[in-house]
């Protein structure tokens, strides 16, 4: 098809408009910019996250140079990125920027690229990123049921008790995280809560004196837990020790008299595990694995809402003796409502603590 054009009083032929050439050049040009966005987003993609700071997606962790196998575990998820980043800068400046141990980042969700890029340009040492396992809750639990308990708490007002995910993370922590594929051959992981500060900077290597010394478990703060939240736990620990007397500690050695009232009853206490940092051999070992599976089987995580904090303090009580747990007394470190501090001033002034050592809130006095 030919245009004639009028210029200058005269018809000159003009350009070529055909239907199906102007139908190709179109498509031409999606083609064109297509291309160019998919070459531009691989250019972002290597630039941003192949060279940033050591970001392996889900590679086994690389051990080599450090004295104790021991990882810094974070349990997010995508929306937390910025939480995430302020507590490993702390974490980082205070302590392990001089011992490059291995940040192991798992979510319920695979992590973005962004999120990756962001949260790994935090740690100038190496970062991973994997997804948690057996997150759901199991076959045998009635969900009909759970919700009703969680709309119950709900109008009770309970912490966290209208939340399934929060259940669903309470029994990984307390049950599975040892066995993720990132952790199969770390000896010790120090849990790591988003938006937790810390507020000391930490001079020994928590890892290395754990091992040496023995230690299977260091936390920083003691509570007392919710009794509503746990019901039937302390009717389901008697259960197992008394099925299980041969795995149990004698009560002397341990902590389980603290745990207990003048009536021999469960009386709240346990360790905050917002922060801890605990022996894998431990969580893994045959005694821990039996307890944690008959726990399990009661259905308590969902039926009630139970915290993994309790049910790893009793799983402790039962096969650590009393000096297998260190207090870390010189740990700034705060989260919610718990505050610790270094008691003394000179001490907290040497670690260029920001926090009053008046105002520590350790909840209990752990024995």
């Amino acid at each position: 098809m030919v245009l004639l054009l009028k210029v200058d009083g005269k018809y000159e032929k003009g350009p070529i408009y055909h239907p199906r050439r102007l139908m190709g050049r179109f498509k031409a040009q999606i083609l064109s910019g297509t291309l160019l966005l998919i070459l531009l987003t691989f250019f972002i993609s290597r630039h941003w996250i192949h060279k940033s700071p050591a970001v392996y997606y889900p590679k086994q962790v690389d051990w080599s140079g450090l004295p104790v196998k021991g990882a810094l575990v974070v349990l997010a998820r995508e929306n937390e990125m910025h939480e995430i980043r302020a507590t490993m800068l702390d974490v980082e400046e205070r302590f392990n920027d001089k011992h490059k141990y291995p940040w192991v980042i798992l979510g319920d969700q695979p992590f973005s690229l962004r999120f990756q890029g962001f949260v790994s340009s935090m740690a100038p040492g190496r970062v991973y990123f994997g997804q948690t396992q057996t997150w759901h809750e199991p076959s045998f639990i009635d969900i009909k049921k759970v919700e009703e308990t969680m709309s119950q708490m709900a109008i009770e007002g309970i912490y966290r008790g209208e939340s399934l995910s929060w259940r669903k993370m309470a029994r990984y922590n307390a049950g599975f995280i040892a066995d993720h594929p990132l952790l199969q051959e770390a000896e010790y992981y120090w849990k790591v809560q988003p938006r937790s500060r810390y507020l000391c900077d930490i001079k020994e290597d928590p890892f290395v004196m754990m091992k040496s010394q023995g230690k299977k478990l260091a936390y920083a703060i003691a509570m007392v837990e919710d009794g509503r939240t746990i019901p039937s736990l302390w009717t389901h620990v008697k259960e197992f020790i008394e099925t299980n007397p041969d795995s149990i500690l004698p009560t002397s050695s341990t902590i389980l008299p603290w745990m207990m009232d003048d009536a021999g009853t469960f009386n709240g206490n346990h360790i905050w595990n917002n922060f801890m940092i605990i022996s894998l051999e431990f969580l893994r070992s045959k005694e821990y694995r039996a307890f944690f599976e008959y726990i399990e089987h009661t259905g308590g995580f969902f039926y009630e809402r139970w915290s993994d904090a309790p049910v790893q303090t009793f799983a402790a009580a039962l096969f650590l003796r009393r000096d297998q747990i260190h207090f870390m007394h010189d740990l700034g470190y705060s989260y919610s409502v718990g505050l610790q501090c270094p008691a003394d001033s000179l001490v907290a002034a040497e670690l260029q603590c920001i926090c009053d050592p008046s105002a520590t809130f350790l909840g209990i006095t752990f024995p």
